[in-house]
């Protein structure tokens, strides 16, 4: 037994009945402790989870994107088939090109293009160049793209065609942005939700279970067996700690039978003693 007029460690206390209680406000020990362990287990979950969530919300919103752009050239090359007719009825090739170059004027759209009722030849049209600028139609362009045509009709009659090219050049800007917002949105809500995990599993099981463990060493070590842990509550950490702080009532006990025993036995051998020496 170690003489209690030493000094105790700060994380121990005298109990009312002389036993010491050990404290669960001991430091974490990392390393290969079971902190480390669950602290990458919850990591990696969480990890997991968001990450799945992110590749869902990535391909939906793409979908939403794409299904926009559709929209638009379905939409577009609607209207174009009803305010192009006339001018083009008309011949009038300046109003064509200005109520094209009007439309241009949505960075989304690629190009713009009327052909006669052939296909053949090329009434008006507009495009982008490389550095996103207006110029003539030349049907050359790269890049994924979206096409709409539709039918020019005037008096009944089909007088050409107009095709819509709209680009996906903002949408992948757009993904781009929306991935880049997506990781520090992760890594915000991962952040929150491993140190709100950790700190309740903290609380409820590794702190309980790291005070068992120093107890239990200090036992092995020092043979006090009148160290108790702290209670845990009425969980099973709790019941382990109670089942294991009655052990250590029963052994120190043992002891303390065994002790006065063994007194009792020391006391009747110096009577013997004296009496033969008498």
């Amino acid at each position: 037994m170690v003489d209690s007029s030493l000094g105790r460690p700060p994380h121990l206390q005298d109990a009312p009945d002389g036993s010491d209680i050990r404290r669960d406000s001991s430091p974490i020990i990392f390393g290969n402790s079971i902190e480390l362990r669950v602290s990458i287990l919850i990591f990696l979950l969480s990890t997991l989870v968001l990450v799945i969530f992110s590749v869902y919300d990535y391909s939906s919103y793409k979908k939403d994107l794409m299904a926009e752009l559709r929209h638009l050239a379905t939409m577009l090359s609607s209207k174009l088939s009803r305010t192009l007719a006339a001018p083009v009825w008309d011949m009038d090739h300046k109003a064509a090109t200005q109520v094209v170059e009007i439309e241009m004027e949505d960075p989304r759209v690629l190009a713009i293009v009327v052909f006669d009722v052939e296909g053949d030849q090329v009434l008006a049209g507009k495009q982008r160049r490389d550095d996103w600028s207006i110029g003539d139609y030349t049907g050359q362009f790269s890049g994924f793209y979206i096409t709409e045509s539709n039918m020019l009709v005037e008096r009944n009659e089909y007088i050409g065609i107009v095709e819509v090219y709209i680009s996906s050049r903002f949408v992948d800007q757009e993904l781009a942005r929306n991935i880049r917002n997506s990781i520090l949105r992760t890594l915000f809500v991962e952040s929150i939700l491993v140190l709100t995990i950790f700190i309740f599993l903290r609380r409820i099981l590794i702190s309980p279970l790291i005070t068992l463990t120093e107890t239990a060493h200090a036992v092995t070590n020092q043979k006090q067996y009148n160290l108790r842990a702290a209670s845990g509550g009425n969980d099973e950490i709790g019941v382990l700690i109670q089942s294991f702080n009655t052990m250590l009532e029963q052994i120190e006990l043992r002891d303390r039978r065994l002790k006065a025993h063994r007194d009792d036995l020391e006391q009747e051998v110096q009577v013997r003693t004296r009496e033969l020496e008498l």
